[in-house]
């Protein structure tokens, strides 16, 4: 449950450094190479921040506006606009 269902694990024997590499990876693969080239985002940090602080809040009301104001806590000012485009080049709307 905690390491994921992904093929690799049972080839690591569930080693949680490996598998825990392996899903960090995972992730920036697709954030770094599909995100941001397909939707040509300039500040990947950011994009990284957002997407981070989104799935660490599973569960809570998740505003741009709310973001927003984590990031300038962060002492990152991104506006609530930059974030929306962000979210929704995470969720692939770049693709339709």
């Amino acid at each position: 449950m905690n390491q994921g269902g992904f093929p690799f694990q049972t080839d690591s024997a569930f080693d949680e450094a490996a598998s825990l590499r392996y899903l960090d990876d995972l992730f920036s693969t697709i954030l770094f190479k599909d995100v941001v080239r397909h939707a040509g985002i300039r500040d990947s940090d950011a994009l990284e921040r957002v997407i981070r602080y989104v799935i660490g809040e599973e569960g809570y009301l998740i505003t741009a506006a709310n973001i927003a104001a984590y990031m300038k806590s962060e002492q990152r000012k991104v506006s609530a606009e930059t974030i929306a485009n962000y979210l929704n080049a995470a969720t692939c709307t770049w693709a339709k």
